[in-house]
């Protein structure tokens, strides 16, 4: 592997993970103790949540120490995978090289805040009305959700492209 990849790949990562963080240590300051703040008439809204769940809090009810190991093992397993990925197996089309570096830079952010944050993940970002609307996520998830679909259009596209 090159070594100018292997920089760009960890630049591109710590410029991920440093917004995600930034912008976390951004809603804690502002909005820990205020209200909802809303833009464009309410279809932005920044509110601070803390949560110690999976997405969209899938776990969150789970006896402490067990979300924990699952979260932290689990997570730090699935981003080996991905480091793994990226570092060692060359990937065959570069939009899914890509999209596992997205992926990864976004699981990094997340885990971090778990390690730091006593399990919690910061979320503060709502994208939508009042009736149709996101669930609160952050920028790790929302690179998280990027990664995993251009990870799945280049697999769909991979497929197609062997099938000729």
């Amino acid at each position: 592997m090159k070594l100018k990849r292997i920089y760009l790949i960890l630049i591109f990562i710590f410029c991920v993970v440093g917004c995600d963080q930034s912008s976390k240590q951004f809603a804690k300051y502002h909005l820990e103790n205020s209200s909802t703040v809303t833009y464009i008439g309410g279809l932005i809204r920044f509110v601070y949540v803390e949560n110690s769940g999976a997405i969209f809090g899938v776990g969150a009810e789970l006896p402490e120490s067990l979300r924990m190991a699952i979260l932290l093992v689990g997570i730090s397993t699935i981003l080996y995978l991905f480091i793994a990925s990226v570092f060692i197996k060359k990937q065959k089309i570069l939009l899914k090289e890509i999209s596992l570096i997205i992926l990864l830079s976004g699981g990094i952010g997340n885990l971090l805040d778990r390690i730091f944050n006593e399990g919690k993940v910061i979320d503060f970002i709502i994208i939508g009305t009042n009736n149709i609307h996101t669930a609160v996520f952050n920028l790790a998830d929302l690179f998280i959700v990027i990664g995993a679909f251009l990870f799945v259009f280049s697999s769909i596209r991979e497929n197609h492209i062997e099938m000729k």
